[in-house]
Formats: structure tokens, sequence, C-alpha cells
């Protein structure tokens, strides 16, 4: 592990919300130590035999051109733009790069991962399968295209269960097995409807958690019951509330998410409780017994599931989009932002339509994450992690990440750090709950503006 990646995964341990720290400053801190796609592809290169000026953008670009014109490939355009906008690569110029550097498929699988941010390999992809081929046995990027020409043109369409479904770990061993390109082609063409459709290991498990989750009776149905504490004002908004009264009153405490008893204060807020205690009586009146019941939806699970689920972002509701509370958060980097799970992504997911690998890739993270901690708090009836569980849960979801053909969990990704943050501390699913508020509270005079207008 370089330096890099050992700073952000310290820092994920370090910062916990209770303590006395300005939490949002220790966020926003991190959230600025990412680094963009050019400094991490100036460690690429460095790793790669280039000894220059690493402030000279010209030299550098110079270099990528001389790797990509010995190798034969057209090199990319606007190169420069890397670096003077830290513009991010798409996947195949990612692979390009993979093959004018002459990586293996390890190698690209790191390059992908660590310096891209991106996807390794996706073999339910007829080009990538091809490129995965290809650098597998050595051939060049020409041949990989001219093998690519060869075969026939793939219908995309949606995932249906009720019929035979190739995974991708079928094509990989498959693939392993061919003697020469030929063999890889005629698999293709036979197999072309297969290859209509990705993610068909990453959508199953998907499909299967969440069916776990929010199952009558499930769940998210079950902590709704027994632990949860809804993401509401102040007490006594919520008894206006029951009482029907229209009296104005303070919007500005917070609801802490933690169904455990005791309070604390903190700077700026109120009505926080301590994670220090069980669940009390006090919690338990607070919540609202809308669990076990078939008409939960598939936005207020996701929004529990988040820890906003409550009146506090009743305005949301209308849109059912947590856009205005991610859009241009300081306390969330941009690329977590892009590919942070959604309701709509999620609906699509379970309908087996088409959308971002890298949103199937964090809402598969997601689901594991919290499948994992709400059976324990469940078990425990304490949202405390037990000895052990943080190491379990880890394995836990990098197999899935591995079985979906997705890369492990890695510091260096914005939205991967937010869940390797809330597994290292003792109370994994409110410090990420507790994350999720905060992200919130950012946006929350914004929001109220925008929907006092309307």
């Amino acid at each position: 592990m370089n330096a890099y990646t050992e700073f952000l995964e310290n820092r994920a341990r370090e910062i916990y919300p209770e303590d006395d720290i300005d939490y949002s400053q220790a966020l926003m801190e991190v959230v600025n130590m990412f680094r963009h796609f050019d400094e991490a592809l100036d460690t690429f290169l460095a790793e790669h035999g280039f000894t220059g000026n690493r402030s000279d953008v010209d030299e550098k670009i110079s270099y990528i051109r001389t790797k990509f014109a010995r190798a034969d490939i057209q090199p990319p355009r606007n190169m420069k733009k890397w670096y003077t906008e830290h513009k991010r690569i798409q996947k195949e110029t990612a692979i390009r790069i993979c093959f004018a550097f002459g990586l293996t498929v390890e190698e690209s699988e790191d390059f992908m991962r660590r310096i891209c941010l991106l996807r390794g390999f996706d073999c339910h992809n007829v080009e990538e399968v091809i490129y995965f081929y290809a650098i597998s046995n050595r051939l060049s990027y020409s041949e990989a295209r001219e093998l690519i020409a060869g075969v026939p043109k793939v219908n995309v369409g949606k995932i249906d269960f009720d019929k035979e479904v190739l995974y991708t770990s079928a094509i990989v061993e498959e693939i392993r097995r061919f003697k020469n390109p030929e063999e890889l082609t005629e698999y293709i063409s036979v197999n072309i409807r297969q290859f209509g459709y990705n993610n068909a290991t990453a959508y199953k498990y998907i499909r299967d958690m969440w069916k776990e989750i929010s199952a009558e009776g499930g769940l998210a149905a079950t902590e709704r019951r027994k632990l949860y504490i809804e993401f509401n004002d102040t007490d006594i908004v919520i008894e206006e509330q029951a009482q029907g009264t229209e009296e104005d009153s303070d919007r500005n405490g917070r609801k802490g998410q933690s169904g455990l008893e005791g309070q604390t204060e903190r700077i700026g807020r109120t009505d926080r409780v301590d994670w220090k205690g069980g669940t009390g009586s006090k919690g338990r009146a607070d919540r609202q017994d809308r669990a076990g019941k078939s008409g939960d939806s598939l936005w207020e699970i996701y929004l529990q599931i988040l820890g906003l689920a409550g009146n506090r972002i009743t305005r949301l509701g209308t849109d059912r989009s947590l856009k205005p509370i991610l859009r241009d958060n300081e306390l969330l980097h941009a690329w977590a932002e892009d590919s942070f799970p959604s309701r709509v992504g999620l609906e699509k997911i379970l309908n087996g339509e088409h959308v971002s690998e890298e949103l199937v890739h964090k809402t598969i993270l997601l689901l594991v994450f919290y499948r994992f901690w709400v059976k324990s708090a469940l078990r425990n009836h304490s949202y405390q992690a037990k000895n052990g569980d943080t190491y379990r849960c880890t394995c836990e979801i990098n197999k899935y990440l591995m079985d979906a053909g997705y890369p492990e969990l890695y510091p260096g990704d914005p939205f991967d750090w937010i869940i390797l943050h809330a597994v290292e501390n003792d109370f994994p699913l409110l410090v990420f709950r507790e994350y999720m508020q905060e992200l919130f509270y950012v946006k929350e005079s914004d929001i109220n503006a925008k929907y006092a207008e309307t």
C-alpha cells in the first residue's frame, strides 16, 4: 500500500463523529485529499519508465504519445486537458493505454481500479471480452479491433431472469480454455444474445438482497419497528404536527439517528442522542411504526438505509431524488456524486434495465454494507460492532464485488472511502447515517429556500 492510500485508510479509521473535532471540517479535508486523474497518472508514468520532469505537462504528453506510436495505436485527443482541466478518461481510452504500455491483464485491472477508478474488464461486453482475450494472449490493439469487427453486433436489452442467463464467471472460464482467436469469435457469435446485457451477476445479487431487505417483515421493516429512529425535526415540531397546530417552531434542532439512550450536545446542534446506551423509551416513542407493512415503498426503504427516512426531508418526496442534497456538496467528492446509488438506478436494476457500471458497483456495495450491519444490529439489539465484525464485513463486501467482476474496496475511491470510514468505526451503520445527515445539513437552507419558492 502506498502512502496515498495508507493516509486515506488511516483517516477513515481516525475520524469519528462524536469525537471532539469538527466532523464536517474533517470530512471536507478528506474530500480535498482525493487526487485527480492526472495526479494518479503521474504515479503510473513514474512506475512505467518516465524519468522526466513531472511538472512539465508537455514532456509527459510526449512520453505517452511515444508509447502509443510504438504500439501503433492512435493516441487520445486532448490529452492536455487531463492536466489543465483535470479531465477523467473513458474506459475505451483506459484500455488503449493498457495496450500502449504493454500491460498484463492483472496490471490492466490495477490501472483501471487504482488510477482511473474504473471497473476492470467486463467480459459480458463483446468489445471488452475481446480486449481481455487479446491482452491475455499478447495480441496487439489492432488485432483486437479486427476481431471485434468480425463478430455480430449486439442488441442491448433487459436481463430476463426467467430465461437462462450466462454469467460473467462462466464466460471467463470459457475464454481461458480457448487456444486461438477463432474459438473466441465463434463462442461470441453462438452466444451473441447473451451479450445483449451485462452485470448479470451483480443484478442477481442486488435483486436477492433487495428481496431480503424490503420484504414484508424483512430486514428494513424489522429495523424500522425495533431500532430505527426517524430523521425528524425537534420533538416540538413532531408534537405540533400530531396536534395539528400551525405554530412556528425552531427547526434548527437535529434529531439523532442512533436509537440509543441519553443525549449530548454539540456546537450548532440540539437534541442529539448519545451512542453509548441501549434503546430507550424516548426513542421508541419517536418511531413511526410504518414498518412490516407491504406499503413501504422503495423510496422509503432507500431513505431508511441512508438514515434519512423521516419528516425532515419530506419536501424531497415529490421528486424522490437526493440530487438537491448531493449536487456540489462540499462534503462529497464529485466522483462519488456521479456514482451515488439512487432510487431511479435501483428501480432500473430491479427491472433488469441497463445502468452505468459505476452505479451498479456502488449499489451492490451499499446493499451488502447495510445488510451486514442491520443483521448484526437486530441480532445483538445494538448498532455497535462486535469483535471481528469489521474484518468480516470487509471480506463479505469484497467477495460480492469480486464475484460480480468489480474491484475490492479501495480507499482512493471517494465512495468506497465513505463505506470504509463507516466500517472502521464502532457503530458502522450509525456513522454512515451520520455522514449522510451531514450532507443534508450542508444543503438544508438551499433546499428550504428552493421549495419555499414553489
